[in-house]
């Protein structure tokens, strides 16, 4: 991932009290690399650029954070979502999720 999207994550998650680690950051930027990989055999998303994933998936998702509290062992359950949000943003930053 490039620094400005890095930047961008780092920041919109600090707007949230979310401070990511660098593990979280390297997972989002392999998850950000695949998704525009994939999304060249399998239209996933209509979003290419790599900011705009950032912005609209990735922050999007973990904004439900501001409704929920994450606490380990909790359950969701994520229906349909094919690309996988906002499932696996939010398991990025709680491994523990089920």
């Amino acid at each position: 991932m490039k620094e400005e999207s890095k930047e961008i994550l780092i920041q919109g998650a600090k707007a949230w009290q979310i401070d990511l680690t660098e593990r979280q950051i390297e997972q989002f930027s392999i998850y950000a690399d695949f998704l525009r990989e994939y999304n060249e055999k399998v239209n996933l998303t209509a979003l290419t650029k790599e900011k705009d994933i950032v912005i609209k998936h990735f922050l999007d998702s973990i904004s439900l954070l501001q409704l929920i509290e994450l606490k380990p062992g909790l359950k969701m359950i994520d229906i349909g979502t094919g690309a996988g949000f906002p499932g696996v943003p939010l398991l990025i930053l709680n491994p523990q999720l089920k």
